[in-house]
């Protein structure tokens, strides 16, 4: 009878296992739950707005040249009531024109914002040169508050020059340019050195400095367009020269041990023949003398 007892209560603990280990197996785990059921997720986005008027111009980036007169405007603000963006333009020749409104917005109630608008230089009667954007606001006190100011140069090209050591001769690269250009003129102390057509603006110019000295010298660019207008680019390029970078046709390069000493390549060969035909001379002379020497002795 008790062993009877013994194997009902062990036929029992081993179900109540098996039941336990059936129903962990069948539990979802909270991967599997990650997976089949959809996941929610709270985006918050936090502005943390100032305590003092702000104003930043995030485009165009200060200090930039473009030969695009089509740019775009971006400015962002905080805590004003009013705000200008104003722009100027300097000449070539450092000649200044009055502030001109970009844009101008009131009642903002201190909230931030940002604009956005299309900025087109050389417009009004402007042309290529310096273009100055400038950001005023109005704080709640009704002060005028400046914000912020970049400084952009708009050109018809966009270049660059460095010598090359191999050939003495200046690479120019024409960086960028307006699409209307259909050539450019450079010139080099007033006087036109090269014409670089349009099929060949993308391409490296070899220029020749002739017999100058050494020293910084400026390119001056001169734009021609199709109805027949030249547009002298307002910032030359400079490019630094090496005279001893020129190859000399009357002296050529003998290397660098006998370069301070006047010798060519002919001195060379001259020399080499001379001495060929000298020792050819002395050696015939050797040979004939044991010649005549051993006829002599055989006379004997």
């Amino acid at each position: 009878m008790k062993k009877t007892h013994k194997r009902m209560l062990g036929f029992f603990g081993l179900s109540l296992v098996a039941m336990m280990t059936v129903v962990a197996a069948t539990m979802p785990t909270p991967g599997v739950l990650a997976l089949e059921s959809p996941s929610v997720t709270d985006t918050i986005t936090v502005i943390v707005v100032g305590s003092s008027p702000r104003g930043t111009i995030a485009s165009p980036e200060n200090g930039a040249v473009v030969t695009n007169p089509t740019q775009h405007l971006t400015v962002n603000y905080e805590k004003v009531k009013e705000i200008f963006v104003y722009m100027k333009y300097i000449d070539e020749n450092e000649q200044t024109t009055g502030d001109h409104i970009l844009y101008h917005q009131d009642n903002l109630e201190l909230q931030p914002g940002t604009i956005e608008q299309p900025l087109v230089l050389g417009a009004g009667g402007n042309g290529y040169g310096q273009y100055i954007i400038s950001v005023v606001g109005i704080d709640e006190d009704d002060n005028e508050v400046p914000l912020d100011q970049v400084s952009i140069r708009f050109l018809p090209i966009k270049a660059n020059a460095v010598q090359n050591e191999e050939d003495g001769l200046v690479d120019l690269r024409i960086t960028d340019y307006e699409d209307d250009v259909e050539s450019i003129d450079v010139y080099l102390d007033g006087v036109k050195i090269a014409t670089i057509p349009k099929a060949n603006l993308d391409k490296v110019t070899k220029l020749d400095f002739g017999d100058r000295e050494s020293g910084t010298y400026t390119l001056d660019l001169r734009a021609r367009y199709a109805d027949g207008s030249v547009v002298r680019v307002p910032e030359g390029v400079e490019v630094e020269f090496d005279s001893m970078f020129v190859p000399h046709t009357d002296v050529p390069d003998t290397g660098r041990f006998f370069q301070n000493l006047n010798i060519s390549k002919e001195d060379y060969l001259v020399t080499g023949l001379i001495m060929f035909f000298v020792l050819g001379i002395v050696a015939f002379g050797i040979v004939t003398s044991n010649r005549r020497g051993t006829i002599k002795r055989k006379g004997h």
